[in-house]
């Protein structure tokens, strides 16, 4: 049976926004000069693993939303659900690369560019989804399975199979971007950064192009820098991302912790189980709706970059000008 819900509204308007988006910043990134100062190879990588979820992920949550049911097979939900985690894992350390670039750039300015040049960035982006893969490969031959996360409509791993793996795993892989990330983005509220901000601050000038040209005396022009302005903005994006995913982590946390009570705890009266029963319906929304927020992090950078940086605002107009509208 088939029938079309919020539940589909939702899913369908997150995938077509986080691959609109997300192709609108490629587009932007290889056609302007207006994000220049982003190290490429690492917002390249992020923005990337975002559009692959959705690509691959979210489009397939469509389809199992109108007939409310997974449609495509164990064994598709199998590697669904580790194609999913390689893109997550890529796209959290390809965000705490881009914020510990964008805080050597501030901290070492004149030392930047020998720090992370072209060929380490490459090395470190390979290195970032070599490190992905290796993670998914094992359980995802092994004997680990997914399951059908019936409430979000997605396929999920299942970690209980392998626990003491993907315990270790995660220690490895997801602590170390987090704490590289915290402290990128802790920087921001020191003296430090306030004394580094302060040689962008000041006001730089060069020769205007008519004035050398005419010979007319020297016409002196403001250059801003907008590098504290996009460490800003990275860091903005980093707190988003910690925002929209700790919810669903603290969730999952309950649910497995209340789970592991009810086993110990199995005798109720008739009057606990009609409450039970609610509960478990307003836990069905809620584990819908935090799912969707933090899988919708593929799309909210680009609403920070819209409110929060000017030049990427800029690049939006010359993207529209040059290219859409034909002008």
């Amino acid at each position: 049976m088939m029938s079309v819900g919020v539940e589909t509204v939702v899913t369908l308007s997150l995938t077509v926004l986080i691959i609109s988006t997300n192709v609108l910043i490629l587009l932007m990134l290889f056609t302007t000069d207006m994000l220049a100062l982003l190290n490429k190879h690492f917002f390249v990588s992020l923005t990337l693993a975002d559009l692959c979820v959705g690509l691959f992920v979210t489009p397939f949550s469509v389809w199992t939303t109108v007939f409310e049911r997974w449609i495509y097979g164990d064994r598709f939900c199998h590697v669904e659900a580790y194609v999913a985690a390689i893109l997550y894992i890529a796209s959290v350390h390809s965000l705490a690369w881009l914020s510990v670039d964008q805080y050597v750039a501030l901290r070492k300015p004149d030392r930047h560019a020998s720090i992370m040049t072209s060929t380490r960035s490459s090395c470190w982006v390979a290195f970032v989804w070599a490190t992905a893969v290796g993670f998914c490969l094992s359980p995802l031959f092994g004997s680990s399975t997914a399951r059908y996360y019936a409430d979000a409509y997605v396929c999920v791993v299942d970690w209980s199979s392998q626990t003491a793996y993907f315990i270790t795993a995660a220690v490895l892989l997801v602590v170390p971007p987090l704490v590289a990330l915290g402290f990128a983005n802790v920087y921001i509220f020191t003296s430090t950064y306030e004394r580094d901000k302060a040689v962008y601050d000041r006001v730089a000038f060069e020769l205007a192009p008519s004035a050398v040209s005419n010979d007319a005396g020297a016409v002196l022009v403001t250059i801003e820098s907008t590098r504290p302005e996009l460490y800003a903005v990275n860091v903005i994006v980093g707190w988003v991302y910690v925002v929209v995913w700790l919810p669903w982590c603290i969730l999952q946390l309950y649910c497995y912790l209340t789970a592991a009570s009810a086993i110990d705890h199995n005798q109720r009266s008739a009057a606990s189980d009609a409450v039970a029963a609610t509960v478990t319906v307003d836990l069905a929304a809620l584990h819908f709706w935090l799912t969707w927020l933090a899988i919708g992090n593929s799309f909210w950078k680009f609403i920070v970059y819209v409110i929060c940086f000017h030049d990427f605002r800029t690049g939006l107009r010359i993207l529209y000008s040059n290219y859409i509208a034909c002008r």
